[in-house]
């Protein structure tokens, strides 16, 4: 709806109140042109509606509180809780039976590592700001480890979908072939990118990218590629980009000799 033409009575229709899960960074905007009142929420099959937000989102990247009858940690590796803006994952739980699933169907495996210590793991890196406002981070499995900082693959995928002509972008993590002062292995960032039809090449969007992201930020591999594989669902399927090869096509910024800047 926000890209579509804008028309005189856009604010003429019968809407009133309208959830946007994620928010676009114009939501403002949105409210104004349509005449709306936006919220936005976090929600999964296995846990419903654990945290949502008012009528009046502080900001974009917000998903909300949580809602009563929930309890949600964000916690390490070892389930200890990590403090106010760190990033971990959220756990959670409910306080009546069959609010949250029971278990993945025939896979007591899954099951058993998604419920652990009492609390339903959802796989989501959050963070949590001292009002109790939540943040979705990336998906845990989505987060790349590169020399040392954690970068999540939405916030590259969005700064690159910034570019005017970029219609999808999807981040991957791939092994590094690099040692960097006696750092050995961790991931290089690999983005697959699909055009809206308009001409860029890969060295003029690095250029786009590095006004906007951290040096540790910034892909090393750039494809250019007539579409990306989804599943039924409209998801990208990741795990399919992280197998593919790098090919002869692929633009490798190590072996391209640009030089970027330090952050």
């Amino acid at each position: 709806m926000w890209r579509q033409p804008e028309q005189d009575d856009d604010g003429d229709n019968p809407l009133k109140r309208v959830l946007m899960a994620p928010l676009i960074s114009e939501y403002r905007e949105f409210e104004a042109r349509f005449n709306v009142r936006l919220s936005t929420s976090y929600a999964s099959v296995e846990a419903g509606f654990p945290v949502e937000s008012a009528h009046d989102p502080v900001n974009h990247r917000i998903c909300g509180r949580v809602r009563p009858g929930y309890e949600i940690r964000i916690v390490d590796e070892h389930d200890e809780e990590v403090p106010v803006g760190e990033t971990g994952e959220m756990v959670l739980r409910s306080d009546l039976p069959w609010k949250t699933f029971g278990g993945y169907f025939n896979n007591p495996e899954a099951t058993a590592a998604a419920w652990r210590n009492g609390w339903f793991h959802t796989g989501d890196a959050f963070t949590i700001d001292p009002a109790g406002n939540l943040y979705l981070v990336d998906r845990l499995k989505d987060y790349i480890k590169y020399r040392g900082q954690n970068v999540s693959a939405a916030e590259v995928e969005a700064s690159v979908c910034e570019h005017p002509a970029v219609a999808e972008c999807a981040c991957v993590g791939v092994p590094s072939d690099l040692a960097v002062k006696d750092v050995v292995g961790g991931d290089d960032i690999r983005i697959f990118v699909v055009t809206n039809g308009a001409e860029v090449g890969a060295e003029e969007l690095m250029a786009f990218l590095v006004t906007r992201m951290p040096r540790f930020m910034l892909p090393r591999y750039i494809d250019f590629v007539p579409s990306l594989p989804k599943n039924q669902l409209h998801k990208v399927t990741k795990p399919e980009l992280r197998a593919r090869r790098l090919l002869a096509s692929t633009w490798d910024r190590e072996a391209s000799g640009l030089k970027v800047r330090r952050s």
